[in-house]
């Protein structure tokens, strides 16, 4: 069987070449010149028990052949063991924990970008600018790409952290409502009063107050406070008020009596 090479890229291990070829969508590389970087031959570990459970396991994981895992060619330029690059990582490992680090960062460039930027392909754009302005189009796209995927997270995660801002705001109300409706006794106005943090007659005054903003806003009359609270308290205090009236209607339609 004859492999294909679509897009072969040489690399340097200790001074001797290893080719990856990138095909579509995945990569194959040369073992006899992995196998050559440490004096061995890729048989030598295919002859293994691992080594076949392994590709065996890998062949029905990824439904590809065995035929195509590993592929050996007779003559020519491309001539040798081709292994697929989940094998080849697999040989890299038993040849040298290192060696296959190595490998692993050369598939992952290759992956991402479909060229790596050695002396051979440098000079290789120099003499072709096209291939030099496809390369880097390709990796500006990829790069787009990772920017719009992390500005995405970051949103999701803001507005994970807004929710859980509400949540934390609305607990002390669900308890409270819980509390309530769990009771099946009176609610007088000083209980009321004290889960807003106020004495009954705050809160009496408040509402009074209150009540007269409202009727003197609907009449469209000057509004002028006599009370014994400044305009910002009474404004602020009236929109917890509008809250507490809130809670008590709640209260009398569930059946809560209020007194």
């Amino acid at each position: 069987m004859t492999v294909e090479i679509l897009n072969p890229q040489t690399f340097v291990y200790e001074g001797k070449d290893v080719t990856f070829n990138l095909g579509n969508g995945d990569v194959m590389v040369n073992a006899t010149e992995m196998a050559k970087v440490f004096n061995k031959r890729p048989v030598d570990w295919l002859n293994t028990a691992q080594a076949g459970e392994m590709i065996e396991e890998l062949s029905k994981v990824r439904k590809i052949t065995l035929a195509d895992l590993v592929q050996v060619t007779k003559g020519g330029s491309n001539s040798g063991t081709w292994m697929h690059e989940d094998v080849a990582l697999e040989f890299a490992r038993w040849l040298s924990p290192r060696f296959a680090i190595w490998c692993n960062d050369q598939i992952k460039m290759l992956l991402k970008h479909g060229v790596v930027a050695t002396d051979n392909k440098i000079e290789e754009f120099l003499a072709n600018p096209d291939l030099a302005i496809q390369a880097f189009t390709a990796l500006k796209q990829e790069r787009e790409k990772s920017r719009i995927l992390e500005s995405q997270v970051y949103e999701k995660e803001s507005h994970i952290e807004v929710l859980e801002c509400e949540i934390k705001q609305a607990v002390p109300k669900v308890q409270y409502h819980d509390q309530v409706m769990s009771s099946d006794g009176l609610l007088t106005t000083t209980q009321i009063a004290k889960n807003y943090g106020w004495s009954a007659i705050k809160l009496k005054l408040i509402n009074e107050s209150s009540t007269r903003i409202e009727q003197m806003i609907e009449e469209n009359k000057s509004i002028a406070i006599h009370s014994y609270y400044e305009l910002r308290d009474i404004n602020k205090n009236t929109k917890e008020l509008y809250q507490i009236r809130e809670d008590i209607a709640s209260f009398k339609k569930d059946g809560i009596k209020i007194k």
